[in-house]
């Protein structure tokens, strides 16, 4: 549905360090034209990423906020849908989501935007809003305390998780230096597979068990994760499922091909590739627990459970 939310009560959360710092000279730049355009508008910077499910819960509480619009890469957005949701429902029902990527990844954007990323105050004129699934995952956070969080683009046990931390060692020092999402991507997920350690992993996708020594285990609500990387061709974002995509351990000629076909979609095609969909996921670990991921974030550990909330959020998408 086609909606003018320049005409609502605007709140934008920015991270000013997102895509190496590139965020806050995109911000700056069309920041005049948003105050000129958007009548009832307030904005803040991400005080940390700890902070900001709180700043938007602030926003909305306490501030009347109708419209998030995050700035910045999907950890932002991660954080922003947290401060969203309270016992898997919106705060309020009248909030629609903006996800605005201008970090290093920008995996979600991909999906929403196709390459197309109108102008923001545009956007908020003529975008079309669409009600998308949300994912729950309940786990074990690091400090051993059962937790749960949302997430909105995708997830994964594995390779894609050791990644996650490559990227996020020394402050994410490889971010600043290359400022590019694919090239940051693939030299991190190279340096994961040197030093990862395959255990075996049980999936249990709805009433179906696996059982293996896997690569990584990924979900998909969006199609992409990884800086570009296509794992989930034909992931909806408002179909009641999750794309599930898991890999066999492989060898380092086995390794190269999954990285030659990791971008354009066909990865799914490999012999040690496996697909699904399902409303209800379970990763256990045997052994050490796992760290994973939800949108590049790095909550908890294994055990992690995965449930789909239908439809649970409005999400604004480009108009035609």
């Amino acid at each position: 549905m086609q909606q003018d939310l320049s005409q609502k009560r605007v709140f934008a959360i920015i991270n000013p360090v997102a895509g190496g710092g590139r965020c806050r000279a995109i911000w700056e730049k069309m920041l005049p034209q948003l105050e000129a355009g958007l009548p009832d508008f307030f904005w803040q910077y991400t005080e940390s990423a700890e902070s900001a499910p709180l700043q938007v819960r602030r926003a909305i509480c306490e501030q009347g906020a109708q419209v998030i619009v995050v700035v910045g890469g999907d950890g932002c957005m991660h954080d922003a849908l947290n401060g969203l949701l309270e016992d898997d429902a919106l705060l309020r029902e009248d909030l629609v989501f903006v996800a605005y990527q201008a970090g290093s990844g920008c995996d979600l954007a991909r999906t929403i935007y196709e390459g197309k990323q109108p102008p923001l105050l545009q956007l908020l004129r003529e975008g079309v809003v669409q009600r998308v699934d949300i994912g729950r995952c309940d786990h074990i956070n690091h400090a051993g305390q059962p937790a749960h969080r949302y997430f909105l683009n995708a997830s994964d046990v594995g390779v894609g998780a050791e990644t996650c931390v490559m990227i996020n060692r020394k402050n994410g020092l490889l971010k600043r230096v290359l400022r590019n999402g694919k090239l940051v991507f693939g030299i991190a997920g190279f340096l994961a597979l040197l030093t990862m350690k395959y255990q075996k992993m049980h999936i249990y996708a709805d009433d179906r068990h696996y059982e293996g020594r896997y690569m990584l285990a990924a979900l998909g609500n969006g199609r992409y994760m990884g800086g570009a990387m296509l794992l989930f061709p034909d992931a909806q974002m408002d179909d009641g499922e999750m794309d599930l995509m898991f890999a066999e351990k492989m060898g380092w000629l086995e390794i190269c091909r999954f990285f030659l076909k990791v971008y354009d979609g066909s990865v799914v095609k490999l012999k040690k590739v496996h697909t699904e969909r399902c409303s209800h996921l379970r990763v256990e670990v045997e052994g050490k627990p796992l760290v994973f991921e939800l949108d590049g974030e790095l909550p908890g550990t294994s055990p992690a459970e995965f449930t789909i909330l239908p439809k649970a959020l409005p999400l604004l998408f480009p108009g035609a």
